[in-house]
């Protein structure tokens, strides 16, 4: 839950303090990237590490997301320049992307069936909380200590969450061989790169009839094709026809309330973002 809190409140603490950051270090042109850049990495990561967490285990994957998750703030937080600063929010959405989906797929292994509902529900708090608290917070905190405290906040809320899950996660796991799908996993990144970068840039930095914006969509949507006849014919031990990146069904139902919820914070991180960016116009 700590390591859900702290990658939750990442995505929104940050949008009161872009009138400071955008003044020191400059990078107006590329003010929406600071977003873009974490939901594009968060995006591509989330069934990759879904799968390999399949494979080799929860927990390595888990604390592995927290320590990338912690680094992307340290790096956040000492930028010297915009350019580097949305290098450092791609590395903390690398990180993101590991914790979002452990933290609710490790919630469905340690928890029996008939509680599940109500720890879904303590997930869903704490985005609904951080939704809400995240920009309060990030207004005060910049105000009274700087905006690259911002990012050391989250920093320490991600050495708890370390100290803590280090300590008592403990999940059983019965290694079995698989062949790890890589042409799978390239044309799936590939075709979420492109259609988020279009869907993202569109109507912003390109206008939507633009050869860029009809470019990037009509790419992804020729991975896409790709990418579900790869899947269909990729080999799985034990079957021949199953996908080997999609969740199984069960998997999916216990994702669905989280992709509804992610779906609801990125688009009032979004919304707010795109509010900023017309105060500084």
């Amino acid at each position: 839950m700590i390591g859900m809190l702290a990658a939750s409140i990442s995505q929104t603490i940050v949008g009161p303090a872009m009138p400071r950051i955008v003044p020191e270090l400059g990078g107006m042109d590329h003010y929406s990237w600071l977003a873009t850049s974490a939901m594009l990495v968060s995006a591509v990561t989330v069934p990759i590490v879904g799968k390999l967490s399949d494979m080799y285990g929860r927990r390595r994957f888990y604390l592995g997301g927290l320590v990338i998750f912690m680094l992307g703030s340290v790096m956040s937080g000492s930028a010297q320049s915009f350019g580097f600063l949305i290098f450092a929010r791609s590395v903390q959405g690398l990180g993101v992307g590991a914790l979002m989906p452990m933290s609710q797929t490790i919630i469905g292994d340690i928890i029996p069936p008939r509680f599940r509902g109500k720890y879904q529900g303590y997930m869903g708090a704490v985005f609904g909380v951080t939704s809400v608290a995240g920009p309060l917070a990030g207004g005060w905190i910049t105000d009274h200590f700087g905006w690259r405290w911002l990012f050391y906040v989250t920093l320490l809320l991600g050495i708890a969450a370390l100290a803590v899950i280090a300590k008592f996660l403990h999940v059983e796991h019965t290694p079995r061989k698989a062949k790890i799908d890589y042409l799978g996993m390239t044309t799936m990144t590939i075709a979420l790169l492109c259609l988020l970068l279009a869907t993202s840039l569109g109507g912003t930095s390109y206008p939507w009839g633009s050869a860029q914006i009809i470019t990037l969509y009509v790419v992804g949507a020729l991975m896409l094709l790709v990418l579900l006849f790869v899947e269909r014919t990729a080999i799985e031990p034990g079957s021949r026809t199953e996908p080997t990146l999609w969740p199984t069904p069960s998997g999916m139902r216990e994702a669905a309330p989280g992709c509804d919820h992610d779906g609801v914070r990125l688009g009032v991180a979004d919304r707010g973002d795109r509010l900023n960016r017309d105060a500084l116009d």
